[in-house]
């Protein structure tokens, strides 16, 4: 008998797969539709399907090329044809940034790969936690950060590397004091271009660390400087550098003059270490106040002094502000004889 035959045919599907990939997503894209990795990594597509795919890249990332079906292909987007199965992969770069370090002066600031002074440039990769740590040379200390450590308090300021930085720190000399004292007799005073120190009033500074204070001991009239003790010694200028707190003692001592009575002839001469004949030599602190008494022998009267003066009287003061002689004179008396007339 006559007859008819058919036959079907059904369109093969094939599956087209995803890596997974570090760095970033693929999925379909310009109307395609069923892959989006990392969640939905595989999809089945009819025979000849063309499907579009673009690589996105996470933040911190770049996309760098593709792998499987699509090796080759320039840019993001790939475009395949499924006329069988197919894997598809990509490669994404982690981004690099790059910290800069200001090389500081009087400290150091190190961390991950910075040495700074030294080494102070460093690139980490996307996203690295990087902690510096500003440490200050002998007496100085840390007065704050800068630049992209701005806002960090205390030693140590920590960056997520999400960009290109820099960052800072300043250190500013720590302050000593330097304390004067002195005896009495003289005064003590910065000099040489150094300042603050005028002793007697202000006998006590504050100086930055490591400074150099130049003083200067100057006598009163009547005192010699004899020379310093504690953070200096001799006595010509002291020069302190201020590494630690310093006190420095000026000792002045007051001069003494000496007194010499001349040997008087018929009197005495007396005071304080006086006593002339005899003792007729004495030493007194400058300016001591010394009274001399002349007194005649019997038969004598006071006459005058040498080297007091205009004094007249038998008393003499004088002030021992220098080396001084002094002298007196007595005269001898004179009396009337008087004989009363007589008759015979």
């Amino acid at each position: 008998a006559d007859k008819t035959i058919a036959a079907s045919f059904t369109i093969n599907s094939y599956a087209l797969t995803v890596t997974p990939v570090t760095g970033g997503t693929i999925a379909t894209s310009g109307g395609s539709s069923g892959i989006n990795c990392g969640v939905d990594c595989s999809e089945t597509y009819t025979y000849n399907t063309s499907v579009q795919l673009t690589a996105t890249a996470s933040t911190g990332y770049t996309f760098g090329a593709w792998t499987g079906a699509c090796s080759g292909t320039v840019g993001a987007t790939c475009t395949i044809a499924m006329s069988q199965a197919r894997t598809v992969g990509a490669v994404f770069t982690i981004q690099t940034k790059t910290l800069t370090v200001t090389e500081p002066s009087n400290g150091t600031i190190t961390g991950l790969g910075i040495n700074c002074p030294g080494d102070c440039s460093e690139t980490y990769d996307y996203g690295t936690s990087v902690t510096l740590t500003a440490t200050p040379a002998t007496g100085y200390a840390l007065s704050g950060w800068g630049d992209d450590c701005s806002s960090a308090s205390g030693s140590t300021c920590t960056l997520t590397m999400t960009a290109t930085k820099t960052a800072s720190a300043t250190f500013a000399a720590t302050s000593r004091v330097l304390t004067v004292i002195t005896s009495t007799g003289g005064s003590v005073a910065t000099s040489g271009g150094s300042s603050g120190i005028t002793c007697g009033a202000d006998c006590s500074e504050t100086y930055a660390y490591n400074t150099s204070v130049q003083l200067t001991a100057t006598a009163s009239t009547g005192y010699t400087f004899t020379g310093w003790s504690g953070a200096c010694s001799g006595a010509g200028t002291c020069t302190v550098t201020m590494t630690a707190d310093k006190t420095v003692t000026a000792t002045f001592t007051i001069q003494t003059k000496t007194l010499t009575v001349t040997s008087p002839s018929n009197g005495t001469i007396t005071g304080t270490g006086i006593s002339c004949p005899g003792d007729c030599t004495e030493t007194y602190d400058y300016a001591t106040s010394v009274t001399l008494t002349a007194t005649p022998a019997t038969g004598y009267s006071f006459g005058s002094w040498t080297g007091c003066g205009a004094e007249t009287s038998p008393i003499c003061t004088v002030s021992m502000t220098a080396d001084k002689t002094i002298a007196a004179s007595f005269t001898i008396n004179s009396y009337a004889l008087t004989v009363t007339p007589v008759t015979g």
